[in-house]
């Protein structure tokens, strides 16, 4: 009875282990995920623009990860730049509103292993990522850079082997006219 209590406990601390070995991937998408949405708080103060995560545009950058990786995975898709492969996902019925201007971006989200890379370091190389023009779409006409309210959302995963970021923008449309004219 001793020895299966000992077994049964090992066999525990094995699976604990591995659940938090698990995790860490998950806690770095969270964490990178967090990392753009206070980024673009801190744009908000710096820029007088007001931005505005909404779950709906979380929801459009996932699914445009999902299908660019739908498409990287397809053997007739030529050419496998993330651009070409975001671009296509663009494309597909139901991803984007047929009627909004959105701006894509992204960026390769880079697993560095090294602890000596500052974590600012490791934070710049990936806004210099996200904000490289080669590295955003214009989706009809793509939101105004100059606009004074924005929304926006976040997704983090991969297309083929690799962990992207991909942000979606969008103007926050005005709201409708509450003023009766008699």
């Amino acid at each position: 009875m001793k020895l299966f209590k000992k077994l049964a406990a090992a066999a525990l601390a094995a699976v604990l282990a591995l659940s938090m070995v698990g995790c860490g991937n998950a806690n770095s998408v969270n964490s990178t995920k967090q990392f753009i949405l206070n980024m673009m708080n801190d744009m908000a103060v710096m820029t007088d623009t007001e931005f505005h995560n909404t779950p709906e545009l979380d929801g459009i950058a996932q699914k445009l990860l999902t299908e660019a990786n739908a498409a990287y995975q397809d053997e007739n898709q030529q050419d496998k730049t993330v651009n070409a492969l975001l671009e296509v996902a663009a494309k597909k019925d139901g991803v984007l509103n047929a009627e909004t201007g959105y701006t894509i971006r992204f960026a390769k989200d880079y697993q560095f292993k090294c602890s000596l890379i500052p974590e600012a370091q490791k934070q710049k190389k990936l806004l210099d990522e996200l904000f490289r023009s080669e590295n955003s779409i214009k989706v009809k006409n793509g939101a105004d850079d100059d606009a004074d309210e924005l929304d926006f959302g976040v997704a983090v995963g991969k297309i083929g082997d690799k962990t992207y970021v991909v942000v979606v923008e969008t103007e926050t449309p005005a709201a409708p006219d509450t003023t009766t004219k008699d």
